[in-house]
């Protein structure tokens, strides 16, 4: 029989859990071993969870110590769903994994596809399916390495000179003292998309949403934005 132990890298991992679960082709019968993590019937919360430490290394949340699965099926155990020697392996594993940010795999989830982190098979680091990965398992005791990813942002900065003037009556120097309407002409002039400004240093309608409610006047393209 094989056993697995999990090396995840890629970040500090402190306070945050996992849930592994896997399977392969059945063994033949004779083999006392595991093809699979958790039934299928029973759901991915049936999947083992597990503790991170800080260096990515899995420990048992009831214990403390250092955590592997057992009892798994080699992948040299023959069974009746054998197939080419592609990826996934004939009769190799197949493993996913959900990274939660609290302990005992409770919270939300990291790698669902709506934050910045995915994990990757270290064979397969820039292909799909991520947060997935192929083993062959050796009789005895096997170590997965699985990278975990994330892209930093970066950031420019384009400028745009407006002159600034009330819109109604004002008690001192726009924008600080216009009652009515704030007016800013920027040089924006309209585009050839219908209803939509062109401006100097790029400024678009998706810049001014939020909470200021300025918008482009759709003939002049100056942007007006409520007063005081």
């Amino acid at each position: 029989m094989a056993s697995a132990s999990f090396a995840i890298t890629g970040a500090d991992f402190s306070g945050n859990s996992i849930r592994i679960c896997g399977s392969r082709p059945p063994a033949d019968p004779k083999y006392f071993c595991n093809s699979e993590l958790s039934s299928p019937d029973a759901g991915e919360t049936a999947c083992p969870c597990f503790n991170f430490a800080a260096d990515g290394s899995l420990v048992d949340p009831a214990t403390g110590l250092p955590a592997a699965l057992t009892d798994l099926c080699a992948s040299q155990d023959l069974g009746p769903d054998d197939g080419p020697n592609t990826r996934p392996v004939s009769n190799g594993w197949t493993f996913t994994y959900a990274i939660f940010d609290s302990p005992r795999c409770a919270g939300g989830q990291l790698n669902d596809g709506s934050h910045d982190f995915f994990c990757a098979d270290p064979q397969d680091l820039t292909e799909p399916p991520f947060n997935t990965s192929f083993e062959v398992l050796n009789p005895g005791p096997n170590t997965s390495h699985v990278v975990c990813e994330t892209v930093n942002a970066s950031n420019t900065f384009e400028f745009t000179s407006c002159a600034v003037s009330c819109v109604g009556p004002a008690d001192g120097t726009p924008p600080e003292g216009c009652l009515y309407q704030i007016q800013f002409e920027c040089g924006c002039t309209p585009s050839d998309d219908a209803g939509t400004c062109s401006c100097p240093g790029g400024l678009t309608a998706g810049d001014l949403s939020g909470s200021t409610h300025c918008h482009f006047d759709p003939t002049s393209c100056d942007i007006l934005c409520p007063g005081l």
